[in-house]
């Protein structure tokens, strides 16, 4: 099986355009203060809300600040940037192992049988997500069938990796690299991670393995990533616009992503699309809801979708074909 080490490069800098919190926060006026004026100007600033909370573990301890059931934590936004931004100021590093990790593997499986290299692919998605998924975190859901009886689905491997990305971020939020943030500290930040501080390392080792991880899936499919690629927003689409027209998301999907590629005779392939998801009855058939479909999402200006009588348009019945193939081909992968 192959797979790549993967090396700590020197960091690039890169200059964010947006930190609301960034440097709000003056070190010389700030940090003498008790802790108690600390976290009434920070409460002040809007860094903490007051949530409910009830202590699992020893472990799980507020930045400041606790009375019975309220806990103080970073509201979401700051902990969204502050995140975003340790990725961003070392977003060479990440682009380094990603493309470090890709060549050694375009190399090592050029010439393989398609078959082959999906397995060894496959291999090196399930070694790499076991580097970077703690054993703490395990996701699944359970359902009950019609007889009552439950059974339980471990989550996707993509789920898992999204509770762990969630966790880093609370991590990274609770640690004094928030404070530093806050005082606009940008060297703290740009210090090599394995050299400086063991959880920023952490955090470019998980981004760095799950940029491979997402890259991976999508070429050679292993499950549907509803979370880092963009079929989650596609799904959300679906549910809450399309779901009458279509049979289900797949046939949706497809839809969607062929029409995407349509870049010449669009009236055309739009009717031979139409004809065949028609005949494969992944669609109700409905020209005016489709026209909606086709004209809101790709801004065509579709006026209407003819029909053909067998025999009289072999352009149009080789563009239907074609299209039903790739729809057999399409839903082989899934």
């Amino acid at each position: 099986m192959f797979y790549t080490k993967y090396y700590l490069y020197k960091l690039y800098h890169l200059k964010v355009d947006f930190m609301q919190y960034f440097g709000i926060i003056n070190k010389e006026d700030f940090s003498d203060l008790d802790k108690d004026l600390q976290y009434e100007i920070l409460s002040k600033k809007g860094i903490f809300e007051n949530v409910h909370s009830i202590a699992l573990s020893n472990e799980l301890k507020p930045i400041i600040g606790t009375n019975e059931n309220m806990v103080s934590r970073v509201i979401k936004e700051v902990e969204l940037e502050l995140y975003e931004y340790t990725l961003r100021i070392n977003k060479g590093l990440i682009n380094s192992v990603f493309t470090d990790y890709f060549f050694n593997f375009n190399e090592y499986i050029s010439g393989m049988k398609k078959r082959k290299a999906r397995k060894i692919a496959l291999d090196n998605f399930k070694t790499l997500t076991d580097l970077i998924v703690t054993d703490n975190i395990k996701i699944g859901h359970v359902h009950t069938n019609r007889y009552g009886i439950q059974h339980q689905k471990n989550a996707g491997k993509f789920e898992t990796l999204h509770g762990q990305q969630n966790a880093l971020k609370e991590q990274l939020a609770e640690s004094e690299l928030l404070i530093e943030y806050l005082y606009g500290n940008e060297s703290f930040f740009t210090k090599e991670p394995a050299n400086h501080n063991e959880l920023i390392s952490q955090i470019m080792d998980f981004e760095s393995i799950l940029k491979i991880l997402v890259s991976l899936n999508d070429q050679f499919h292993f499950e549907d990533d509803y979370i880092f690629s963009g079929l989650g927003i596609l799904k959300s689409k679906y549910n809450s616009i399309y779901l009458p027209l279509f049979k289900n998301f797949a046939a949706f999907r497809f839809t969607y992503e062929t029409i995407s590629d349509f870049n010449k005779y669009q009236n055309a392939q739009v009717e031979a699309l139409y004809t065949a998801i028609l005949d494969l009855e992944l669609i109700k058939k409905n020209k005016s809801d489709f026209m909606y479909f086709v004209n809101s999402e790709f801004n065509f200006s579709i006026t209407k979708i003819r029909s053909y009588e067998e025999g009289k348009n072999y352009t149009h019945e080789e563009r239907v074909s074609d299209f039903k193939a790739d729809w057999i081909k399409f839903s082989d992968q899934k």
